[in-house]
């Protein structure tokens, strides 16, 4: 079971997990986009040109999970953890 979820505040989050297309962001340590929530409604942008056919990834930032997980971005500046 997958879940993908969105924190929009401290108390909510959206659940990307069942038809949602943000579930498709992978996380980077060097992400070509970024999020916005603005009134509850997320909105993604470009950090730099995006080519055709290139995956779209945000920084997904720290994990609630103790430890965190483990990052396989594969970047020089990879943070090993998110």
């Amino acid at each position: 079971c997958r879940m993908c979820l969105i924190d929009i505040s401290a108390t909510q989050a959206i659940d990307c997990t069942g038809g949602n297309s943000l579930r498709y962001l992978n996380h980077s340590c060097r992400a070509n986009a970024f999020l916005r929530v603005i009134r509850k409604r997320v909105e993604v942008y470009a950090r730099r040109d995006i080519r055709k056919g290139e995956e779209i990834t945000v920084d997904y930032g720290e994990s609630p999970h103790s430890g965190g997980m483990k990052c396989g971005c594969g970047k020089k500046t990879c943070r090993d953890r998110i």
